[in-house]
């Protein structure tokens, strides 16, 4: 019972920590885009 149970566990795992990852580098990008977005509309001005 034990044995299927730890594979499980490691995949579930990682596959949280790929999701996390995808949705870090998701926000990271996104903040990133805000920033230059708002620098660039401030220079226009």
């Amino acid at each position: 019972m034990d044995m299927p149970a730890c594979p499980l566990g490691s995949l579930l795992a990682g596959i949280k920590l790929a999701v996390w990852r995808k949705v870090h580098t998701a926000l990271g990008a996104a903040v990133c885009v805000l920033v230059v977005v708002h620098v660039v509309q401030a220079a226009d001005f």
